[in-house]
This record gives structure tokens, sequence and C-alpha cells, in this order.
């Protein structure tokens, strides 16, 4: 009898406790809640940080950021490298309201030039992500993940929203990238191997999903360098103490925000009589992120040839 009510008191106590602080809600219901959610969205925000603190052992480090807004027609893109003390910058602008997305960029002679060609479709494939609905990647993930779970609530872009873990499943990934491929002299070992290496990369990375709590909407993503994971890999692969501090200086993060709200987003008028390029020769001349990155290289080179 005393069990029981003890029982009884723990399960009524536990369930107070859930109640009073909300809970958190299932990750896959969460996901299937958003990936049926139909509200449209009007534009997307996104940031890619890299950095790395000491690239060379003489204290000389990289910065890479990019940061993108876009609706369904038009993207902006703004680029800033930063490598051994040299920087470049540039500004992108991409009408992607056409099958081929259209690039333009204000040239170092201040003019406007578009990009046409091989180097085109290469720059285009910065916009292959959006290419797939919200929906679809959302429904996509509970068949690659080895475990979904709410972290809990957050605040995102002034939204109260709730915050879903991502584990990766190394051999799911495998089978979904390798669906309609010839597989012949591919045995199962060969298949391990590949799928330890996809799960040893899938674990150096968090990955999160946002949902807004009072809609069920799509909020947003986050990618991150899991910097533990990182150093256990490298562990095993035999590196030193002075590489796995190294490690301790590396930053990585892939953050994308969407937004329901109505927001501009529109191409400078420059644009419009933007003067196409072909050749890859010209455009490197003209874009300014094209020059900037060509002295850094050359910068690069003096130095590993001293």
């Amino acid at each position: 009898m005393k069990k029981r009510i003890f029982a009884g008191l723990t399960a009524i106590l536990t369930l107070l406790a859930l109640t009073a602080c909300g809970g958190n809600p299932d990750g896959k219901e969460l996901l299937k809640k958003a990936a049926a959610n139909t509200d449209p969205v009007t534009y997307t925000t996104m940031k890619m940080d890299l950095s790395i603190e000491d690239l060379t052992g003489t204290g000389l480090g990289m910065a890479m950021l990019m940061e993108g807004q876009g609706t369904e027609n038009t993207m902006i893109l703004d680029c800033d490298f930063n490598l051994l003390g040299s920087s470049a910058k540039d500004t992108l602008y991409m009408d992607v309201s056409a099958t081929s997305p259209q690039i333009y960029f204000e040239g170092t002679d201040g003019a406007w030039y578009s990009i046409e060609g091989e180097m085109e479709d290469s720059l285009s494939s910065l916009n292959s992500l959006s290419a797939m609905g919200n929906s679809q990647m959302l429904s996509m993930f509970p068949s690659l993940c080895s475990e979904i779970k709410t972290i809990g609530k957050e605040t995102l872009d002034g939204r109260s929203v709730y915050k879903i873990q991502l584990v990766l499943d190394g051999n799911k990934m495998l089978e979904g990238s390798l669906s309609g491929i010839d597989m012949e002299g591919l045995d199962q070992e060969d298949l391990n191997e590949a799928a330890e290496a996809v799960q040893q990369v899938m674990d150096m990375i968090k990955i999160h999903i946002y949902v807004e709590a009072d809609t069920s909407r799509f909020a947003g993503t986050s990618v991150t360098l899991d910097k533990e994971a990182y150093k256990a890999f490298m562990v095993a692969q035999g590196a030193d103490e002075e590489n796995l501090a190294m490690v301790d200086g590396i930053n990585l993060s892939v953050d994308a925000t969407v937004h329901y709200d109505e927001k501009d987003i529109s191409l400078p008028a420059g644009t419009a009589n933007a003067t196409p390029l072909t050749d890859e020769e010209e455009i490197m001349e003209k874009m300014p992120l094209m020059q900037g990155l060509m002295s850094i290289l050359s910068m690069a080179n003096n130095l590993s040839g001293m």
C-alpha cells in the first residue's frame, strides 16, 4: 500500500514538474508540424563564419565571413575574406527568378557587370540549397537521424522557438547518397568503412533546427563545429598537443533564419545596364573579390617560399 501511494505521489510530482516548466514537445513531431505548415516564407537571412586564429604557427590566421539575404527572386551576398593580415571584400547580387540565376557585381572601375558562361554556373551553385523547399528538407531529416530531441525554448530573431538537435546517422546518410549508384565491386567491408568515415564527419558538427513555439512554423537552422569531437578525431589520427591546441582557435558556424513578414530586397539600379562578361580572366580582373583573393594567394605563395 505504501509503495503504491509513493509511486502515485512520484507520478503526480513528475507531472507537476513537467507542467510547471512546460516540458519539451517531441522533436520529430515538431519537425512534422513544421513540414506541414504552408505559410509562405517571404525572405531568408544566412551567415557563414569560419575563422582560424593561428594558421601558420606565427599567430597569423584567417577568417571568412559570408552574410546573405534573399527572397524567391533576389539574393544579396556579402563576402569578406581575411588571410594572413590581408583582406578581400565584395557583394554579389543574384536574380534567382529565372531558371538560371543571373549574377551581378560592381567592378573595380565602378561599372556594373553580369557573369555569363561556366563561372556563372559555378557561382549559381551558391543558390542550389535554396532549391530544396523547407518542407522537403524537414521531412527528410527523420530518415537520416539516429536521434532527434528537443533541447528547449530559446529566442531567435525576437521569436520564441523550440531548439531541436539532430544527430545524423552515418549509415543512413551513406544509404541515401548511394541510392541509384552502381555498387558492383564494393563489398560490405568497403561500405562499413565508408559509413564510419561519414559518421566521423557527422560527429564533428552540431546541427539544430528551430521551430516557432506558437505557430509550429520552421524558423531556421544552425550548424556549428563540435571542437571536442574534432579533437577526439585528431587524437585517433595521432595528432600531437600542438595540433590539438590549434583546434581551440578554430570556429565554424552556419546559420540560416527564415522570415514571414514583408521585406523589400531588390537589385541595385545599375544592374539593369550591366555589361555581360564571359571571359574568366576579364571577370577576375574586374571583380573586387577576385582581385583581393589573388593578392592574398600571391602573398601566401611568397611566404611559403621564404
